[in-house]
Formats: C-alpha cells, structure tokens, sequence
C-alpha cells in the first residue's frame, strides 16, 4: 500500500473511489480521457504534473488563513497504482475567540467495497492529520457516520444540537419585523451572505463564507424546484 497525496493526473481515480462509495453519477471514461490529454499536454510543455491544488480562491482585501491552501486529496494506492481509498481535506476560515483560525475538513471519505477493511482509510487519515500538523492548521473537523471509529484519531463531540417539541398553541404571536423577498436566479444575492456573516459573527468554530453558496450564482433554482 502507498499513501500519496492525489496529483492532477490521477484525480479520476479517487473521484471514481467516491462516486462508487456514495452511489453517484460519475463520467470514468470522460475524466480518465481529460487527465491522460491533460498530461499529455503538459509533458510536451516539459512540465511535470503537479499535486493536485483545487481551485484556490481570489485574493481580498482582508487575509483569511485558508486563502492561500489549496484542496488537498489522499489516496491510498495498490500494487497496481489502483486508488482504493480516498480522503480528502479542504481547508476553511473559521472563527474562534475573537479570531481566524485555519480548520481542515474530512470529506469524501470512501474506500472501493473489494478494498474495505485493508487499512487505506486508517492511513490516508494519518498522513492528513500529520500534514495538517506540519502546516498549521489548528482545528479540524467532520461530521462522522461514527462517533466511535473517528474518536480512533482523536476526534470528539464539538458540539450538540437539542431538539424541542412544541404544540403551536403554546407559542405565543407576535410581531417579528422585517419582510421577506424572493430572490431569483441573476438576482444580487449578497444579502445572503450578509445575513450569515452577522448571525455567526460570535460562533465559534462557524465558517467564514465569502459568499453564502457560489452554485446558487450559476444553477437555475427554479427549474431545479429549489425554493
């Protein structure tokens, strides 16, 4: 087994470890066809490929921890250069007492069904916890499918959510203010961002959003039924 940190050239191999593992759609042919030509391109350039980096975002006038990190993917790898499991850690700003701190998150954490129980998760979660270390990061976090299997790393609650049941009748009416607009697709939705930006102005551990969701600026709501 080799644990490596997924390079351009290589990237539809874990995508296909995730798409297999979630049940999503996923193009294999079509991606596998535009790495090869990608590389291709790049070797007459006599320029190798690089880790991959993800899309790195623009610069600002305000300097946030993550701006500068890219994406990072870890693959755990066969005797065949197959990937068989996959982790990745996309880097975030998040608030904490008054300051930014650089969190890394763990996604996409998947293995191929004929690979499982082989180790490659347990490996990939080790160098990224080690290269998160070695580069600064000071928190990271995830929402696990097993409080008991993360704790392993050193993972534990960080927080916790309670649930009320109220009748309605025991809520009294008032007055909330304020109003409400529909905002539609080509709309300005910098408010959005606004709204979050305050709410969890004095939440730790909240992310901090350049804008609420970029996809909300180039998917068609409405047709998708997304109100």
């Amino acid at each position: 087994m080799v644990i490596r940190k997924i390079t351009n050239k290589d990237d539809y191999k874990a995508s296909l470890v995730s798409a297999v593992a979630f049940e999503y759609g996923f193009d294999y042919i079509k991606e596998r066809d535009d790495a090869i030509a990608a590389l291709n391109a790049s070797e007459e350039n006599n320029a190798d490929a690089e880790e991959k980096s993800g899309d790195k975002p623009a610069q600002y006038a305000e300097k946030l921890p993550a701006d500068d990190v890219p994406n990072v993917t870890w693959g755990a790898f066969d005797e065949n250069d197959v990937c068989f499991s996959a982790v990745c850690v996309p880097p975030y700003s998040v608030r904490f007492d008054g300051t930014y701190q650089l969190m890394g998150g763990i996604g996409g954490v998947s293995s191929l069904p004929h690979y499982r129980r082989r180790g490659g998760i347990r490996e990939c979660m080790r160098s990224a916890l080690r290269d998160m270390y070695d580069n600064g990061f000071s928190l990271s976090y995830l929402y696990p499918f097993s409080r008991a299997y993360y704790r392993k790393f050193g993972y534990e609650n960080g927080m916790e959510t309670r649930t009320y049941t109220l009748q309605f009748s025991a809520i009294r009416r008032y007055n909330v203010g304020g109003s409400i607009e529909m905002l539609l697709p080509g709309d300005e939705s910098s408010a959005l961002t606004e709204i979050y930006t305050r709410f969890y102005s004095d939440y730790n551990y909240s992310v901090v959003r350049r804008e609420y969701d970029g996809s909300l600026s180039k998917r068609n709501t409405v047709s998708e039924k997304r109100y």
